[in-house]
């Protein structure tokens, strides 16, 4: 149980670590190399689906790892879907 609570505790902190960085950059005009290097650790691009012709592409970010943001998008439309609900 103390291992699952470290590695919580250590999710926490990478979380706050990359919202802290992501402050930096609130009033964002132009993307360079630079701030690219800050976010992204890693891009990772499957092989080309033959019969798509299309290839996946997987983002690892600094501190978080790999985030998936149509499940975030998709979670938060639930949530104020339902948030809605009873409201007149």
């Amino acid at each position: 149980m103390q291992k699952e609570l470290d590695g919580q505790e250590k999710k926490k902190m990478n979380v706050r670590k990359f919202v802290n960085m992501a402050r930096k950059y609130t009033k964002l005009e132009k993307l360079d190399s630079t701030i690219v290097r800050e976010f992204i650790d890693k891009i990772l691009v499957s092989a080309k689906d033959r019969k798509t012709k299309t290839q996946e592409i997987t983002i690892v970010y600094h501190f978080i790892g790999a985030f998936d943001f149509n499940k975030a998008i998709n979670q938060t439309k639930k949530e104020d879907k339902n948030s809605k609900v009873g409201v007149i």
